[in-house]
């Protein structure tokens, strides 16, 4: 309460203690001790003796003095409501004296209940003079006061203008003058309210309201521009005696000082602030204001302390300023999903219709950031929907314009721009967004529409227009209204001087390259480049020159350009692109490794079909060097980049690059999934190759099936060739006509040399097959032909082709081209699937002609094979080999090797007899008769006849007659083959005449005649019979 409303209570009890006098009821005096009691101060004790006297009956008059009397002490108890209640029971009746300080008091209680306009009202009735006035003067600030927070602006200004001129200069004055500026400032008058602070001067006292004076005139010092001023003012606050806005007015510093750009002597001030009043409410509004300082420095934690702090000590406003900054250091740090939700919680508690509508669209930005579109959308379209100010809303309509262009909507897009040049005509921004619509509306296929945008954004002021002309002549000459297109962007390029020119030349000059007109093309281009030096849209310029140089073959020129577009302009969206251009330029110079770096470099672009056609030319190198696997790993990029027919043809290049690095399970998966996605060519083609790679992986019904499919939809050509080739080497084996007719198909495909030379390779085989080895070596000679002119080997067809004449050449009994061509195989392909095939050929061919050691050679290398058949064939031919060659050790070696390594094969008796023979041959009968005993018990074929005989011959040689006689009779009754049983009996008559049985004998000999006769062992045994009739002389 301030003290000199105290007073005007005080005065009135002195003059109320005398007025009981003479009465001496109890009620009377009652009222004499409550106002002794009240004169003294002691107020506790007189409010219940005015209770008493009110009770025992007063006169009117005197019980008016008691209710003053309750009045004076309940308010110096602060107990306003009751204060208020004695006071207004007054009934004012017989000219109560003390009325007008009744009335003060009744002012004052409302004040102090906050019910400013009965305050207001009251106050307006205190309309005499006490001695010197005091009281018309300080009822009429308080009424200014109250009239002020009733909300009653303008009567409080007019009645304070009503006692300025007499009590401007007075204390109640200054005070009064305070609350009148207060509300001509935030009336929108804010040069009158610092006028009239002005005028009020510099009287700084507590009681005048003097700190808070020269606070507000330094408020509005600031709002006028005035800021040098307003510093002076906020310093005049903070040194104001016992000021109590020292710290409002170090922050009114700090913020003036930061709209000035002292953003230093901000801080300083700031900090000044916390340092001195940590505990003031300016303190916490100080921590914000240093936070965002803080933040903007990019000192994220300190700002989140002191955020944090201010959080906790401030209200509701605070908290939502706070919450505010933390949005934004949520946004610093990259958290937009996090500062969009603080956001949303500010926006809801914001009352004020143009922050609220700033706050939507700072929400808006983090939502758009975060990713949150349809959030976004709305927020931004709140914002247009609300009363702030154009720029924000033309800021919410481009963001939203942005929104659309980002999503591909040009609909919404051409609609949000059409919106902006009917609402913002002005707006700087205004050919930009109409080239947009433009641009939109082309895709869109409005080409009206989007004509009207462009002529509209060419009638613009600003980089827009030249961006508007351009894409107007572009779209007239897409039209067909080239000349049309090329008059206007000439007229332009003519009148508009120096750089606002460029756009038209440079439309000039890509109509000129799209036309082929390449001289006019570089000589627009070029002039573009001159005229706009380092502009980051010289780069497309520049990559067009150094396109029109690479289709005039000056490829050293072309790669000049494409290494200035990465050189000037790094961060171009067009480098990758000329990274690629450079690459393939330097590919038609002959500089491999070089292409292949830049390459690399365009396979990194953001631009996903330059990045794309990159990883397939690297692809295709690494393909041509027989990096497989690394191609494969190309193409795959490639896919994932790409889009479209391009994507999956890169998938199918990578799924033969899967088949050539031998990586067939990759491959069959990747051909798989191809023909599940794609319903043409390509899966048609998928189809195929993977049929083909599953044959060659030995899944014959399966790979068949998908050839005989792809058949169906494969159309001419050298794939549909390979598909023949497969069909007829299946074919082949049950119906060779088929077969032929098939590979005669093939020859029809106008196919390459490789195709036409495995045609001619298979239907050698089908010769071959058919014992029509003369046919079969002259298809083979025409294959060998075809390989020798193939652009690229293929090793695997030759090997092949080489391996056939071998064996066919054996086959015609032509040894010494089969032994060359099987030791040729061994040279050229050591590693060949047929290798060992090969070298048992040979290696027959040479034993043929008797050239032993290089028989021997081929044979152990084909008895390397993994193959048993070849390896024991090799073995067996190598023992009889080294056994024609008398070389009887090395041939039981042989048969023993094959004994060992193969002893459970069907020819094991072959190896057996050949030991057994080998060591008959070395003198050594017993050990053979073993030998050939194991195949007479184990075998029932011609070779156990052989086998029974040469026991028999063992025996004779033994000497051991009668047991050789049974074995060869042996050969006869058990085995029975013509050759041998003539044979057998006729050694076994020579053993029974070595044994004097001559009559047997010549029944042995005699049998042989008649069995055998044509046979060289009948005519020994004819001669046989003969020597023995001439001996017994018959």
């Amino acid at each position: 309460m301030p003290a000199r409303w105290k007073m005007i209570g005080a005065a009135a009890v002195v003059m109320l203690a005398g007025t009981a006098l003479g009465d001496d009821s109890a009620a009377r005096r009652a009222l004499r001790a409550g106002h002794g009691l009240l004169q003294r101060g002691m107020i506790q004790m007189a409010l219940p003796e005015y209770e008493a006297a009110l009770a025992g009956g007063l006169e009117s008059g005197q019980a008016d003095e008691a209710r003053y009397g309750m009045g004076v002490c309940l308010t110096r108890l602060a107990r306003w409501d009751e204060a208020l209640a004695a006071l207004e029971a007054i009934s004012g009746g017989n000219g109560f004296a003390f009325a007008q300080d009744a009335l003060m008091l009744r002012g004052q209680c409302l004040m102090m209940l906050e019910r400013f306009a009965d305050a207001a009202g009251v106050l307006a009735r205190v309309d005499t003079d006490d001695a010197g006035g005091r009281r018309r003067v300080a009822a009429w600030s308080m009424r200014v006061e109250c009239l002020y927070r009733a909300g009653e602006v303008e009567q409080a200004i007019g009645a304070w203008r009503d006692g300025a001129g007499a009590w401007r200069d007075t204390t109640e004055g200054h005070r009064g003058a305070f609350f009148a500026a207060r509300g001509l400032q935030e009336s929108g008058r804010v040069d009158e309210a610092a006028d009239l602070l002005r005028e009020v001067g510099d009287d700084l006292r507590a009681e005048t309201l003097g700190d808070h004076r020269a606070l507000l005139l330094g408020r509005c010092l600031a709002d006028l521009g005035r800021g040098d001023e307003a510093l002076a003012a906020f310093d005049r606050a903070a040194a104001a005696p016992e000021s109590r806005v020292a710290g409002d007015a170090l922050l009114a510093r700090a913020r003036v000082l930061e709209s000035m750009g002292r953003r230093d002597a901000s801080v300083d001030a700031l900090e000044d602030l916390l340092e001195r009043f940590p505990e003031s409410g300016a303190a916490v509004l100080g921590e914000l204001d240093l936070a965002s300082h803080r933040l903007d420095r990019g000192e994220i934690d300190a700002a989140r302390r002191l955020i944090a702090h201010a959080m906790a000590a401030g209200g509701s406003a605070v908290r939502r300023d706070a919450e505010l900054l933390s949005a934004r250091c949520d946004t610093a740090e990259g958290d937009d999903a996090g500062a969009a939700r603080r956001l949303r919680g500010v926006v809801e508690s914001e009352a004020n219709p143009a922050r609220r509508a700033a706050l939507t669209y700072e929400m808006g930005m983090a939502l758009r950031r975060g990713g949150d579109l349809t959030a976004a959308r709305e927020a931004f379209g709140d914002v247009m929907a609300s009363d702030a100010a154009d720029g924000l809303r033309a800021d919410a309509l481009v963001a939203l314009i942005s929104i659309a262009q980002e999503g591909g909507d040009d609909k919404e897009a051409a609609a949000f721009c059409a919106r902006f040049g009917e609402l913002f005509d002005g707006d700087a921004r205004l050919g930009r967004c109409l080239v947009i619509g433009g641009a939109a509306l082309e895709r869109a296929g409005d080409m009206a529409g989007a004509e009207a945008m462009y002529r509209r954004a060419a009638a613009t002021e600003g980089d827009a227009r030249g961006d508007g002309v351009t894409r107007l002549g572009l779209l007239l000459r897409n039209a067909g209204r080239e000349g049309e297109a090329s008059a206007m962007l000439r007229e332009s390029a003519a009148e508009l001087e120096g750089r606002d020119g460029a756009p038209g030349l440079l439309a000039l000059g890509d109509m000129a390259y799209a036309r082929g007109d390449m001289d006019e093309a570089e000589a627009c281009l070029s002039r573009y480049v001159e005229l706009m030096g380092d502009d980051s849209s010289c780069a497309g310029a520049a990559l067009t020159l150094g396109l029109i140089a690479a289709k005039g073959g000056d490829h050293e020129k072309a790669c000049g350009w494409f290494r200035h577009v990465g050189e000037r302009w790094p961060g171009s969206g067009l480098n990758g692109h000329a990274r690629l251009e450079l690459g393939l330029s330097l590919l038609a110079l002959g500089r491999e490794d070089e292409a292949r770096g830049a390459l690399i470099e365009a396979s990194g672009s953001d631009d996903d079909r330059v990045a794309s056609a990159a990883l397939r030319r690297l692809g295709g190198l690494a393909s041509a060097r027989g990096a497989h696997a690394e191609a494969a790993e190309m193409f795959g990029e490639a896919a994932a980049r790409g889009g479209g027919a391009e994507a999956l043809d890169s998938r199918l290049r990578m799924a033969q690059s899967y088949v050539d690095a031998g990586m067939r399970d990759d491959a069959d998966r990747s051909f798989t999934a191809l023909m599940e996605e794609d319903g043409g060519a390509v899966g048609a083609e998928a189809l195929a190759r993977r049929g083909l790679l599953r044959i060659a992986s030995g899944l014959e019904e399966e790979g068949m099936r998908d050839v005989d499919a792809a058949l169906e939809r494969v159309p001419r050509g050298s794939l549909r060739g390979a598909l023949l080739l497969a069909r007829a080497g299946r074919v082949g084996e049950v119906d060779a006509e088929v077969a032929r007719r098939l590979l005669e198909e093939v020859m029809d495909q106008g196919t390459d040399a490789l195709q036409r030379a495995s045609s001619h390779y298979e239907l050698a085989r089908l010769d071959a097959r058919s014992g029509e080895h003369q046919s079969a070596r002259a298809h083979l000679q025409e294959a060998s032909r075809l390989l020798d002119g193939a652009d690229a080997p293929d090793r695997s067809l030759e090997s092949g082709v080489l391996y056939l004449s071998a064996s066919t050449a054996l086959a015609l009994e032509m040894n010494e081209e089969a032994a060359r061509l099987g030791g040729e195989y061994a040279e050229r392909f050591p590693d060949g699937a047929l290798v060992c095939d090969a070298a048992l050929v040979g290696g027959e061919g040479a034993r043929r002609l008797r050239r032993w050691d290089e028989s021997v050679r081929l044979f152990d290398l084909a008895a390397a094979s993994a193959d048993e058949e070849i390896s024991g064939s090799a073995l067996l031919r190598k023992g009889d080999t080294l056994g024609e060659a008398g070389r009887w050790g090395e041939s039981d070696a042989a048969y023993a090797a094959f004994l060992e390594r193969h002893g459970e094969n069907a020819r094991w008796f072959r190896a057996a007899i050949g030991r057994g023979w080998c060591a008959e041959n070395e003198g050594d009968p017993r050990g053979a008769m073993a030998w050939y005993g194991r195949v007479v018990d184990g075998h029932e074929g011609e070779t156990a006849a052989r086998a029974q005989f040469q026991i028999g011959e063992c025996l004779y040689a033994l000497g051991e007659h009668e047991e050789a006689v049974r074995a060869f009779m042996k050969v006869d009754l058990l085995h029975a083959y013509p050759e041998w049983s003539a044979g057998a009996l006729y050694e076994a008559g020579r053993c029974l005449e070595q044994s004097g049985d001559h009559e047997q004998a010549r029944a042995r000999f005699a049998e042989v005649v008649e069995r055998f006769g044509g046979s060289e062992w009948a005519r020994m045994a004819q001669r046989a019979l003969k020597s023995a009739e001439e001996a017994s002389g018959e």
